[in-house]
């Protein structure tokens, strides 16, 4: 695999890691498969990271961090009483952007989609550690546009809303997936999930029976 050399060994070994966690997830992608394809070798990655789990985590924060404060910044500058889709097209859209702009959007939909839904119990921690604070600054804004939800319900729709959205930008109800070029670009699929997630989330409070 050619490298080039401009690159340094630390972003190579992240970028390679990058992809094959987002192909094959974490336990199924080994240390010899990302040295070999980033043309570095164990020693490597013990110098810049130490471990196959402190590379993840680095993987994951470079991913998810930039999405966390552009989307703080969006939900920041909304008036006071925005709207339920205004407050889930600040959410959503910094991820669609970043795929639409991005130079290897596939990469960067898989990995991203991947963490979204991923059941492997190293990723769900992480990502849960990563994203945990900027979660809760959500859910406080979603509670204050839909004062009638029970908590519980509302911290299930929103977590359910990331879920759609990372099964669509991975492709996993069509191939290719809709944000790749191919498939039409984001701006369609951004204002339909709108449309979508707000509907759901505005929905009546569910009625349980007595237990």
């Amino acid at each position: 695999m050619f490298c080039d050399p401009s690159d340094t060994t630390r972003d190579r070994l992240l970028d390679t890691a990058e992809r094959l966690f987002a192909e094959h997830g974490y336990q199924a992608t080994t240390m010899r498969a990302v040295t070999t394809e980033a043309a570095a070798n164990i020693a490597a990655v013990n110098y810049h990271f130490g471990s196959k789990q402190a590379l993840l985590e680095a993987v994951v924060h470079r991913a998810l961090a930039p999405l966390s404060e552009e989307r703080r910044n969006r939900l920041d500058a909304l008036e006071p009483g925005a709207p339920v889709e205004a407050i889930v097209d600040a959410i959503i859209s910094p991820l669609i952007e970043r795929l639409d702009g991005d130079a290897e959007p596939s990469r960067v939909i898989h990995l991203i989609g991947r963490l979204l839904v991923d059941p492997d119990p190293e990723m769900r921690a992480l990502v849960k550690a990563e994203v945990h604070e900027a979660e809760r600054y959500q859910l406080g804004m979603l509670e204050r546009a839909l004062p009638e939800l029970p908590r519980d319900e509302l911290w299930l729709r929103m977590r359910s809303m990331f879920a759609v959205v990372g099964a669509h930008l991975t492709g996993a109800f069509e191939n290719p997936a809709p944000c790749l070029p191919e498939g039409g670009g984001c701006e369609d699929l951004r204002a339909q999930l709108v449309t979508f997630l707000a509907a759901g989330l505005r929905a009546p409070a569910t009625a349980l029976a007595p237990a």
